[in-house]
């Protein structure tokens, strides 16, 4: 690899255990760092074969491997735009955004644009918003939340003079769901 470039993860690079982790050596901008990882984080950081799914508990150090992944990826020239990290929450979707970006910048001097990373819902309206006029939606479509969506039928029916006692927001919400 060229200097300046961040190398990450084979069986090579494993060079010693420390306070029950394996020692992963990674070559980065400023030299070796030795990073410690459980085996099944460092196969989870190395795996560059297809999609993985990561799923463990609270404080089990899942973002920090996805970040190494991403890292790795990259690292193997993978584009950026291939890579899709899913998350349930935006400060999680933030968080590793954010550590994966400093990340690549500090090894690699390169930056995120491209990277898929966020929450179902980020993710999934993005992908309406490239793709969806092949099935019919405008690029500005509007995602109403549960408060958007009562306001606005609560604003229709006043301006249709229908009674909210016998049609309840709620209930004419629950039947256009259903």
């Amino acid at each position: 690899h060229e200097p300046g470039s961040l190398r990450v993860v084979q069986d090579h690079d494993v060079v010693g255990a420390h306070g029950g982790r394996e020692l992963l050596r990674v070559l980065g901008r400023d030299g070796v760092v030795h990073l410690p990882f459980r085996r099944p984080q460092l196969a989870a950081v190395a795996h560059i074969d297809g999609p993985l799914l990561i799923f463990a508990g609270a404080g089990s150090g899942k973002t920090r491997v996805i970040v190494y992944r991403i890292a790795n990826l990259v690292a193997q020239r993978v584009a950026p735009y291939r890579i899709l990290a899913v998350t349930f929450t935006n400060k999680a979707a933030g968080e590793l955004r954010e550590r994966v970006d400093q990340l690549l910048w500090r090894g690699l001097g390169i930056g995120t644009r491209g990277l898929w990373v966020g929450t179902f819902h980020s993710i999934a309206a993005r992908l309406l918003r490239q793709w969806g006029e092949t099935v019919g939606l405008r690029k500005d479509f509007v995602i109403y939340d549960d408060d958007d969506q009562k306001r606005l039928l609560a604003r229709v029916l006043v301006d249709l003079k229908v009674p909210e006692r016998m049609f309840p927001v709620r209930q004419v919400l629950s039947a256009i769901d259903r």
